[in-house]
């Protein structure tokens, strides 16, 4: 169960959330990864329903995230992946 999940359960609230971070997988690359609760009558969630607001939603948080982790470390200058579980 995500927190989303919970989220619906006890307030009846759908929701989209993206989270970034290091890529555990590539050293070095910023990735993100979208969860959402909610489908459409004919079973679609968001990301589904709306293909290419997706894409910018998921390539502004990138350049947000760049932003916010770089000065950490070497990521400000790595590929960005997205996910969507």
């Amino acid at each position: 169960m995500t927190i989303l999940d919970e989220v619906l359960r006890q307030c009846g609230f759908i929701g989209t959330l993206i989270v970034g971070g290091p890529d555990p997988d590539v050293p070095n690359r910023i990735m993100s990864m979208v969860f959402q609760t909610g489908k459409t009558a004919t079973g679609m969630n968001f990301t589904e329903a709306y293909p290419d607001l997706k894409g910018t939603m998921t390539g502004s948080f990138n350049t947000f995230a760049h932003k916010c982790l770089s000065r950490f470390s070497e990521y400000s200058h790595k590929t960005d992946t997205h996910y969507t579980p």
